[in-house]
């Protein structure tokens, strides 16, 4: 067997991936074991790097798209108060819908979100990974729609215990 050491970590050319998890997490995709999601695209040769945020698309840019069923990961009636939000900035995931059509994955993720509870970024946050979950988005790419949205709120300082606006069609 022969390993090949990147810095943090073991490569096996035999098989194609590493040997350990990924130190940076979900940031570096959703399989935590493969080379780069895309090894021509993305290249640091120390590991040092830390994705951007071009792992999935803001709520602006799914609109721009055309896509007319954009949803907020966290939801926008919550954070729209905190200084340095803007709505298009913020992460979005597409959800077939739209969110008023009884039954369709963005309506369930809307629904989800209007239930009790929030008050603080951190309870949004949990909100948001229920929501995408019932909405049916697998646990690792919820996961990894939670953790694009909190590079997006920790870039305009938030944190887990600011407090956000509970919105008026909470039950």
């Amino acid at each position: 067997m022969h390993l090949h050491y990147n810095r943090f970590r073991y490569y096996d050319p035999q098989i194609g991936r590493f040997t350990t998890q990924d130190p940076i997490g979900l940031a570096g995709g959703e399989n935590l074991y493969m080379y780069a999601p895309n090894p021509t695209g993305w290249v640091d040769p120390l590991g040092l790097s830390r994705c951007s945020d071009s792992l999935g698309p803001t709520v602006g840019d799914l609109r721009r798209s055309g896509q007319k069923d954009a949803h907020h990961i966290v939801q926008d009636a919550a954070v729209r108060d905190l200084p340095g939000y803007r709505t298009n900035d913020a992460p979005g995931v597409q959800l077939e819908g739209p969110a008023s059509s009884i039954g369709s994955p963005h309506y369930t993720a809307t629904q989800v979100q209007r239930q009790a509870g929030g008050g603080t970024y951190g309870a949004e946050r949990r909100i948001g990974y229920k929501a995408l979950r019932r909405a049916g988005l697998g646990q690792d790419e919820a996961r990894s729609s939670i953790l694009r949205a909190d590079d997006y709120f920790n870039s305009i300082g938030v944190e887990n215990s600011t407090p956000t606006r509970v919105p008026g069609n909470r039950r």
